[in-house]
């Protein structure tokens, strides 16, 4: 608790600087001045303040009242406050932009505003699409805003907006960061379809800088959201990555807050969660194993990703169903005004994509695929053939995305997303005896997801959006064993034939809408709903045993739970007024399972309080449920982990978010984000000493504890986004630590993913066009392991070295029993997760090459080296023992043997787009 109180101590202490340091920034608004006025008007008061302080007042004459006359004597006083003071009872408002002062008209309540006549005009509603002009692909999260009042918004993930603005002409731009502006004269309620082009300026390239208006949109100061981080495509693909493949999952463990796993190992953490806390989206339909080679590279095909966003606190209402972070990502959707095609080559996969219009500016269809070729390369020489025993292992994955979409009408678009993705690791082994006959065994162990959507977008006025959402979904888990024996006759050998199969599956029938209503610039509300069916098959096995034809043994079993899960929510962007930004909303959920009902209620607020336009402060609260739960196997999180849902025994996990923090500017080239969150969890699993769920999958509730977590820290991250060096600096301060009753004697241990320390830096370096060195250094506490620091003998102990061995399972029962060679050989950790590994830093280097060739076509080489210095950092660890006789006595020795996975690589990859 002094922890916790000191930290929130220094976070206090911060806020108190910045709010002093809040009081005189540079400029505008805020400066100081000294000003008298005897009988002047407002047009007099407003040319003495530019003549004595500089500024620039842009307004329109017929807007003031000039029949006023005011008198100031006044010292030490900002411009706003005198501004305040002049068109307090007027509906004149203010905003500041670098040296110029705009003066705008009120818009009225609830979009409109009162004429000094009865009548009461009705506010003026454009709303859209903004699209990419060469592709036709919707633009996300672009700015739309009047020029004069600055009443603003920003796109949805479908390229739509809708803005309230007052009863008479106005200007729109729009704008996008790369993109020209647009400009728009509206003279009454309209709908249009913006397409922007690409900036055709060369400086782009090399000189990454957004307009001010779009900074005004686009930066931390403006949200109320906490938590929220944003990685588009381009930034994707400019992060170094291992054998120059751009890596979703990899790039989001450069955010503060997220935590990677070691190397071989499957997963990502969020401010004390473990993996299954983490709603994985694409296109709105959740992941359940977003992994290849066991978390050496994700599912997600850089070529297919449109935009990525990140939420760890302070969650909206419409999110829902896991404790820790939203992880959103959107594909593209193809070129509705031409084909392109692009494809690409890495040591670990090659891919294509080919993406083009079925019918011009009306529908496109975008396809992706990717293959490992690893088992090209590696198959071959770890083949072994040593006289008649051959040895054969293989590894490959592969996946699929397809997006169809269609405008059926100015107020119709449907969408159809498709996607597949497996793994599988085979070994196969074949010996032949001379005397006695052969022996034969293929393992193969792998997983696969797909999934197919149908979403149908409709706008039911300027200011009503739906989104309509039917997906299946699927996720199966597979090991696979075969072992045939054929003797020679008189060969003192029978034929024999061993088979095993077991898999984990989880299949889900969605429907979903959601609704986002767009009042006016104050409102704009969400709402909607949905329900799942859960279809778990945790344990599904089948084994046999046959000698010379007879069947000896044979089993088969599966465990089948369903389960229905439904969710409603609201939520509100209000904008109290222009320093207080509110986000509040109520998410409800229920799950059915079995004869028994769970019921959540979840409510979420975060808000913003902006100082100036350079500073702002933020606070948030959000409870979170989820009814699923990962059985994870041993240390790390394999792939083979599998998901089940919460029962009558085991109640669904909750988690209650506080977070506070703080962002601002520094200059005009420097954004930085301090954030400290404390979050509660309780009903949290773990596995009981030596229980493992592969063991026993019809009873895996009774291997498991239920308990608590607490987890609390500090974020700072620090971007740059202009000039030819852009990147970002990330800290994460944190602890996180779990509770259980019968756990570690009820004392309260460290989480295994408990990191004090998380650093992260990433830098691209624009040489000139073609030219491009990125560079990303990581450091990070090492993980918590349970080790053995003593050993003893009991009176069973039979000699020897100990180690174990597993049985088939008999005919009547899945269930596999252990032997132990030597069962009175035991080993003692003191307590959980004891010891805490190395800590683990990597530097990684690319350099990347653009060119058009002489055909036309855009081309790009990545080369460069991850783990430059070669640091050994261990993912895992072994401990062996031997029993040693010293007279008459016997001494145990015990070593422990650490494995680092990832040396010194070299990272290459080539594409082509045409």
């Amino acid at each position: 608790m002094k922890k916790l109180n000191a930290l929130l101590c220094s976070l206090f202490i911060f806020f108190g600087m910045q709010t002093m340091m809040a009081q005189s920034p540079p400029g505008g608004l805020q400066r100081v001045i000294n000003f008298s006025a005897d009988q002047e008007t407002t047009t007099k008061l407003l040319e003495k303040i530019e003549k004595q302080t500089g500024l620039n007042f842009v307004y329109n004459p017929d807007d003031l009242d000039n029949t006023k006359k005011f008198n100031f004597s006044k010292k030490e006083i900002t411009v706003e406050y005198l501004l305040t003071q002049i068109f307090k009872e007027t509906i004149i408002s203010f905003k500041s932009t670098g040296n110029q002062i705009i003066l705008f008209k009120k818009p009225g309540k609830m979009g409109f505003e009162k004429t000094s006549g009865p009548k009461i005009k009705k506010s003026l509603v454009v709303s859209g699409y903004v699209r990419d002009a060469q592709t036709g692909e919707a633009m996300i999260a672009a700015s739309v805003h009047e020029r004069s009042s600055f009443i603003s918004t920003i796109t949805n993930n479908f390229g739509f907006f809708s803005l309230t603005l007052p009863p008479e002409e106005q200007t729109v731009v729009i704008s996008f960061l790369g993109y020209e502006t647009q400009e728009l004269k509206i003279t009454k309620t309209a709908q249009v379809q913006i397409n922007l082009n690409a900036s055709n300026n060369e400086l782009t390239a090399i000189i990454v800088s957004a307009t001010e208006e779009e900074e005004k949109i686009n930066n931390p100061i403006e949200s109320p959201r906490m938590g929220l981080l944003h990685v588009s495509a381009e930034k994707l693909k400019a992060i170094p990555s291992l054998a120059g493949e751009a890596d979703v999952l990899k790039a989001i463990t450069l955010l503060p807050g997220v935590s990677q796993s070691v190397e071989g190992s499957a997963g990502f953490y969020v401010r004390g969660g473990g993996p299954d806390q983490n709603l994985i989206l694409m296109d709105g339909v959740p992941m359940y194993n977003p992994n290849h080679l066991w978390g050496f590279l994700s599912t997600f095909n850089p070529d297919a990703i449109n935009n990525i966003e990140i939420t760890k606190g302070a969650f909206p209402a419409r999110y829902g169903g896991r404790l820790s972070s939203v992880l959103d990502i959107t594909l593209n959707e193809g070129n509705n005004q031409r084909w392109e095609k692009n494809i690409s080559l890495g040591l670990l996969s090659a891919r294509a994509s080919i993406s083009g219009p079925l019918k011009k500016g009306v529908s496109s269809i975008f396809f992706s695929a990717r293959r490992t070729v690893l088992d090209l390369i590696i198959a071959p020489i770890a083949a072994v053939r040593e006289g008649d025993y051959f040895q054969k292992p293989n590894l490959n994955f592969g996946d699929m995305n397809l997006k169809f979409n269609y405008k059926l009408s100015e107020k119709d678009r449907i969408y159809v997303s498709g996607f597949y993705s497996r793994d599988n690791f085979s070994l196969k082994i074949r010996d032949e005896y001379e005397s006695t006959g052969s022996q034969e065994l293929n393992q193969a162990t792998g997983w696969s997801s797909a999934f197919g959507s149908l979403r149908w977008n409709h706008l039911y006025s300027d200011k009503l959006f739906s989104n309509t959402t039917v997906y299946y979904s699927t996720y199966n888990y597979f090991d696979k064993n075969f072992r045939e024996i054929k003797g020679l006759e008189n060969g003192g050998l029978a034929n024999v034939v061993n088979r095993s199969d077991y898999s984990s599956m989880i299949n889900d029938l969605t429907f979903k809408q959601d609704y986002q209503y767009y009042l006016n610039h104050d409102h704009h509300i969400r709402f909607g709903g949905g329900v799942i069916f859960h279809d778990f098959k945790p344990g599904i096995s089948s084994f046999s045993n046959r000698e010379d034809d007879e069947i000896i043994l044979s089993s088969e079993t599966e465990n089948t739970t369903k389960a229905t899960e439904y969710s409603l929510y609201v939520e509100d962007d209000f904008l109290v007024n222009d320093q207080l930004k509110i986000n509040f909303g109520l998410h409800a959920s229920a799950l059915g399972v079995k004869d028994t009902t769970y019921f959540s209620l979840q409510p979420r607020v975060s808000a913003r309080y902006k100082i100036n336009n350079w500073i702002s402060l933020k606070a948030g609260y959000s409870r979170m449920t989820q009814y699923l739960h990962l059985l994870t196997n041993g240390n790390l999180t394999k792939s083979s982990d599998l998901w089940v849902p919460v029962t009558k025994n085991i109640l669904p996990p909750a988690s209650t978010q506080y977070s506070m923090g703080a962002a601002f500017k520094l200059g005009e080239n420097y954004e930085v984000e301090i954030e400290a969150y404390y979050k509660n969890m309780k009903n949290l699993i773990e596995y009981k000493e030596g229980a493992n769920f592969l063991l026993n999958t019809e009873d895996w509730e009774s291997q498991v504890e239920r308990g608590r977590g607490i987890a609390y820290g500090m974020e700072w991250f620090i971007q740059k986004k202009k000039g030819r060096l852009t990147g970002w600096l990330g800290y994460t301060l944190s602890w996180a630590n779990r509770t259980f009753e019968n756990i570690n004697f009820g004392k309260t241990f460290p989480y295994k993913y408990d990191r004090r320390h998380d650093i992260s830096l990433v830098g691209n370096y624009q040489l000139n066009k073609k030219w491009t060195l990125n560079a990303a250094w990581v450091f990070n506490s090492g993980n918590y392991v349970s080790l053995s620091t003593s050993n003893h003998i009991t009176a069973n102990y039979g000699g020897g070295d100990n180690y174990a061995w597993y049985t088939f399972p008999s005919a009547n029962t899945s269930t596999f029993t252990i032997y132990a060679i030597n069962p009175g050989l035991n080993s003692n950790p003191p307590s959980r997760n004891n010891y805490k590994l190395p800590d683990y830093h990597r530097l990684d280097i690319t350099v990347s090459r653009k060119k058009i060739t002489k055909r036309g076509n855009q081309s790009e080489w990545v080369i460069g080296v991850t783990n430059v210095y070669n640091k050994f950092n261990p993912s895992n660890f072994s401990q062996s023992y031997e029993v040693v006789k010293e007279g008459a006595d016997e001494r145990i020795i015990s070593t422990t043997q650490q494995y680092a996975l990832l040396p010194v690589l070299p990272t290459l990859s080539y594409s082509l787009s045409f």
